[in-house]
């Protein structure tokens, strides 16, 4: 990395770190606003309480951060105009002690940025561990009456408002518990963060961890029922997986040749999963256009003069990612393929050669 990526790259992190903040501060700000009358009275006390100690130190924060980001900008526009041989002779000039005004300038627009980034963490370092924990309690409580008016839809995957009996997104029934409920350990009653999958006491799952994955499977059951209507030609995959993704595409290629569908999953046993699906394929007429029976990344079959194509040298095989995704088509070019291993399958055979008779055949034969 040279001098001036680094001096890029920390300095951006610096203003990501802030910029980061003020985003939350943001979303706080959001959670506030659609909380219910009783908490923006609670809210509006006790920010009262503490905008006065707060509020001067958080708005010098953000106009520092808006002044850092603006000088950032600047040097960074600055570099990317100069060409790669001048960027060298730039850092040749860094080591050498020599300098020229467009050096100084971009120079000038780091320091800009470190400058302002340094005011913007000062009035940051004067809100007091106790008025974050101030705000943290508001925001808190917030939080925690939103989340018991909330419920996940198993069905949609959504967070929704749990007013009625039914999801208002796609109409399912909903689950008895509200999100509030749904981080508390039903094993041993401890209360997590809505960001928790386990209790960190005793380990059980959240019950809203257990809801993502019923709606996981349900959504992989749904994957599999469209099948039959994108894939009819093709039997189902039940290869063993999970995280299933049919997408169809129906592109037609110059040549007539037709890329129908793609699908895609995650198997811990990738290579068995897909060993298992290319076995039912096999049992349901799908041959080896090469007529090689060591690895079928290629299987057809003839349906009603079409040849349809099951492929899956997509797959990233050897890797240690669980992921895969096979292809569906037709191509044309394996039909003639298809027709000579059957002509050669059912060719008769030769005769075995009779021995020659006579005193020699018998001397010799």
């Amino acid at each position: 990395m040279g001098l001036f990526d680094k001096l890029v790259k920390d300095a951006v992190d610096k203003v990501n770190s802030e910029v980061k903040k003020a985003a939350e501060k943001e979303v706080e700000k959001a959670v506030d606003k659609a909380t219910d009358e009783v908490a923006e009275e609670v809210a509006e006390k006790v920010s009262g309480e503490i905008s006065g100690i707060v509020g001067k130190e958080m708005e010098e924060a953000q106009k520092s951060m808006e002044d850092a980001d603006s000088a950032l900008s600047d040097a960074k526009k600055a570099f990317s105009e100069i060409s790669e041989d001048d960027k060298a002779t730039m850092r040749a000039l860094f080591g050498s002690g020599e300098t020229t005004p467009e050096l100084e300038k971009i120079k000038e627009d780091f320091a800009k940025a470190n400058e302002e980034l340094a005011k913007a963490n000062e009035e940051l370092s004067k809100i007091s561990e106790d008025d974050w924990k101030k705000v943290d309690s508001v925001l808190g409580g917030m939080m925690d009456r939103q989340l018991a008016k909330m419920k996940y839809c198993i069905e949609c995957g959504d967070v929704v408002e749990a007013a009625g009996s039914t999801c208002p997104k796609c109409g399912s029934e909903l689950p008895d518990k509200t999100m509030a409920e749904c981080i508390v350990c039903p094993k041993c009653g401890t209360k997590g963060n809505p960001d928790s999958r386990n209790c960190p006491q005793c380990g059980e799952k959240f019950p809203w961890v257990v809801y993502e994955e019923m709606h996981a499977a349900r959504k992989d059951e749904k994957t599999l029922e469209s099948w039959k209507e994108i894939l009819p030609q093709f039997p189902v995959w039940n290869g063993g997986g999970s995280d299933f993704d049919l997408e169809a595409r129906n592109e037609m290629y110059d040549d007539g040749d037709m890329d129908i569908a793609l699908f895609s999953g995650a198997a811990p046993s990738r290579e068995a999963a897909l060993k298992k699906y290319t076995d039912l394929l096999i049992e349901n007429g799908f041959v080896n256009p090469y007529g090689s029976s060591d690895w079928d990344e290629t299987l057809c079959k003839v349906v009603d003069g079409t040849c349809y194509v099951f492929c899956q040298a997509n797959m990233n095989r050897g890797s240690d990612d669980e992921s895969f995704y096979v292809s569906f088509g037709t191509q044309k070019r394996y039909i003639k393929m298809l027709d000579d291993l059957e002509k050669k399958k059912n060719a008769p055979k030769e005769p075995p050669k009779q021995k020659p008779k006579g005193l020699f055949g018998g001397l010799f034969g």
